[in-house]
């Protein structure tokens, strides 16, 4: 290096980076809540408001870890607490979407505004709302947050806290005046993201403020799946019992289908829920319902290998309905649920039907789909071994063919799926 080199580098490149080099030291320190070395660091010229190429702050980083001590020293500091990020995110909405209550009102008590959106039009109130913090969400309402805005998709505060947050966050939102008649830009609907969570309080509590139990998200596809979604169809996709015995009190339609066809059956089958298909069916949920591709719930459970769900639905006959009380509560459901699933168990033990059964049932196993695919097809295709058995033992056809004259058999041969091909021709499955 020439000494022309030298002199350049330490009079203009060198304070250049020990300025980057403390810059970032402040942000990681400020991230660990070492305040005493967020002091020295600013001491010795750090810049307070610095941003990293996210545009992340100091402040940021600490607001976001709640270390509340951390972000007073920046505060003293002069920062600007309403900076945002490369996502338009303050530090105000990194602590509200962490549900740090303390620093979250440092904050507010510094002016960082509660009503400031993020490029994707999300408010702190909705950050807080998706946290498990209620009292979050009330300092914020407190500090006049306004509570129906919506983001660019139309969610709102209210629609966040419904899949997730505690119960009390919706019942203080609603007390502030939350509208249960805004939906997203889909269709989405507090209630049906209440019931797609389990939030078994949540519904209640909104289903007494009038809600429509039956509403569809007819727009676009949800957040959930298809077009003409139900808050029925989210608590039987993901298995939340209690939560359908309060929608069903309530008068949801068990047979509404989706613009696909595809029912609340069908969804709880397709995932493997047993309990819940035992509801439907007790509600009247009609098994051989098909989708618009032919598809049946007991289609969609084979394909999964779902046996235990299988069996409910080729095997219940809705002989003893489940009562749904007069008032729902947390406990009774619990009650309920038990009860149905020592039902369950003590219906698949006896499995003694009359002969008018037996061919309703091997009938319903050999329906078939669009392209001629029966229950038993998908099972073998896919190696569901258990699936199979069951199959047979309900008297599905061993030797039925597809629209391209494809059989059980030559599908599980095909897949490698030995275990099951000798089970198919134990059943007298023709090569």
């Amino acid at each position: 290096m020439t000494y022309r080199a030298f002199v350049f580098f330490i009079v203009f490149v060198l304070p250049f980076l020990l300025y980057a080099c403390a810059n970032t030291a402040l942000i990681d320190a400020a991230r660990r809540g070492e305040s005493e070395n967020v002091k020295a660091l600013l001491a010795k010229g750090a810049d307070a408001n610095k941003k990293t190429n996210y545009g992340e702050t100091s402040l940021m980083a600490a607001a976001a870890s709640g270390h509340t001590d951390t972000v007073i020293v920046l505060i003293d500091e002069g920062v600007d607490v309403n900076v945002k990020d490369n996502q338009g995110k303050t530090a105000l909405m990194k602590a509200a979407a962490n549900g740090n209550l303390a620093t979250v009102k440092v904050l507010l008590h510094a002016g960082a505004g509660v009503n400031i959106q993020d490029n994707d039009g999300g408010t702190p109130l909705m950050w807080a709302a998706m946290s498990d913090s209620t009292e979050t969400v009330k300092a914020l309402l407190e500090a006049e947050a306004q509570v129906n805005v919506q983001d660019k998709k139309g969610v709102t505060a209210l629609i966040e806290a419904a899949e997730k947050a505690p119960s009390d966050t919706v019942k203080i939102l609603l007390a502030a005046g939350a509208d249960i008649t805004l939906k997203a830009n889909t269709g989405w609907t507090a209630l049906m993201g209440a019931a797609l969570g389990g939030n078994s309080e949540a519904v209640k509590t909104l289903l007494e403020k009038g809600v429509d139990v039956n509403e569809k998200a007819d727009y676009q596809k949800t957040p959930a799946g298809e077009y003409g979604w139900t808050a029925l169809m989210g608590a039987a996709q993901n298995g939340h019992t209690g939560t359908m015995l309060i929608l069903l009190k309530a008068g949801a339609n068990v047979d509404v289908h989706n613009r696909a066809g595809v029912t609340a059956l069908m969804l709880a089958a397709q995932n493997g829920h047993a309990g819940n298909i035992k509801v439907l069916m007790d509600a009247g949920a009609d098994a051989k319902v098909s989708d618009k591709e032919g598809w049946t719930a007991l289609m969609l459970s084979a394909n999964n290998g779902h046996t235990s769900a299988m069996n409910v639905l080729l095997f219940y006959e809705s002989a003893a309905k489940t009562q749904i009380s007069e008032d729902v509560s947390v406990e009774n459901i619990y009650d309920a649920i038990g009860r149905l699933l020592e039902s369950l168990e003590d219906m698949l033990e006896l499995m003694d039907f009359p002969s008018g059964n037996r061919q309703k049932r091997m009938r319903y196993a050999n329906m078939q789909n669009k392209d001629g695919q029966t229950a038993l097809m998908l099972a073998a295709k896919n190696g569901h071994t258990e699936a199979v058995r069951a199959l047979i033992g309900a008297g599905a056809d061993v030797n039925l063919q597809d629209n391209n004259k494809i059989t059980a058999l030559m599908l599980s041969e095909e897949s490698g799926y030995n275990d099951v091909a000798k089970l198919l021709k134990k059943a007298g499955a023709k090569q």
